[in-house]
């Protein structure tokens, strides 16, 4: 739910009006268990996933969202990697960065 909290905070969607004659697409929650190589549990995770499979074409049937980086904008950055002399490429992981 923090992500969710996120994106309300930041003001990145915002709710629209429903198409008449039209039904939205439901959702459903995905739950799952993160554990540990001893196999206790260290993290509960959720995402909340579109029936895609409702989707009809030509009503908003490419339209699509989602919260992560572009695969273009990685090919980018290690282009720019190679490209840099002495460089060192370090990983690390920014939540809710691509949110604007």
């Amino acid at each position: 739910m923090k992500e969710l909290n996120v994106m309300q905070e930041r003001k990145v969607w915002h709710l629209v009006d429903l198409l008449p004659n039209i039904d939205p697409i439901g959702c459903r929650w995905v739950f799952a268990l993160k554990k540990n190589e001893t196999g206790e549990v260290v993290r509960y995770k959720a995402r909340l996933v579109g029936q895609g499979f409702k989707q009809i074409k030509g009503i908003s049937y490419d339209d699509t969202f989602s919260p992560v980086v572009n695969f273009s904008l990685i090919r980018f950055f290690f282009a720019v990697l190679v490209v840099g002399q002495n460089w060192v490429h370090i990983q690390c992981d920014i939540k809710c960065a691509y949110l604007y």
